[in-house]
């Protein structure tokens, strides 16, 4: 009995110390922070009633035979309901009769899991759906900026040959060179007399670059 509890402990131990981790988580990366340790609490709330019953179900169980059921139901191989109809099942007709209470505390904590599981499909459905959009609107902005670099980089190549204004451009779609050095090559001999005479020409620069960087803490952000 004394291994068993040492074993539940255990595991809400683990169960808590996710949480904490989780909970640290979402506080940087969601608004919803509150919410969502909510239903976490409520959560674990549920599968400790689970648990307890289970325990007071199982205490006549083979101690191999209630640490293999207990693995199943935590794994979610088996649902409540079932992992109650294993224990004792020639005694489970008697206990439904003779314990009205119980099936009440059973049908609670049984509506109580679904209820959790199905917030969290519903949860995972709704941010897989939002990662969706965010990835699309990503690839949107990172190929306007992309365009409008090539853009720049096709006007100010134009004196080039048409293989070195090819390569520039391979160079710099592959990620070779930065967009700064690109347009530098693109504007080949006639650099010095670009900047001495074209002032817009650094600001125009600096704004695609700054454009990308933007781009890529995002794609970075969004990856951690």
């Amino acid at each position: 009995m004394k291994s068993f509890l040492l074993f539940l402990l255990t595991i809400f131990v683990i169960i808590s110390i996710i949480e904490c981790k989780n909970d640290k988580d979402d506080h940087r990366k969601s608004s919803d922070f509150r919410k969502s340790r909510e239903s976490r609490f409520e959560m674990r709330d549920a599968m400790e009633e689970a648990m307890k019953l289970l325990y007071e179900e199982t205490y006549k169980m083979d101690a191999e035979e209630r640490r293999n059921l207990i693995k199943k139901f935590m794994r979610g191989h088996i649902d409540f309901r079932e992992a109650l109809d294993l224990v004792n099942s020639e005694r489970k007709e008697e206990r439904r009769v003779r314990s009205p209470e119980r099936e009440r505390r059973i049908q609670e904590i049984t509506e109580s899991l679904k209820d959790m599981n199905r917030r969290k499909r519903h949860k995972s459905t709704v941010d897989e759906d939002e990662r969706r959009k965010s990835r699309d609107r990503e690839r949107i902005e990172m190929r306007e900026i992309t365009e409008e670099a090539a853009r720049f980089l096709f006007e100010e190549s134009h004196m080039l040959e048409p293989n070195e204004r090819r390569n520039i451009m391979k160079n710099f779609m592959m990620g070779k060179i930065e967009f700064e050095e690109a347009a530098n090559l693109a504007a080949g001999s006639q650099l010095k007399e670009r900047l001495k005479t074209n002032p817009e020409r650094e600001k125009k620069i600096k704004e695609i670059r700054e454009k990308f960087n933007r781009a890529d803490k995002i794609n970075r952000h969004n990856e951690l």
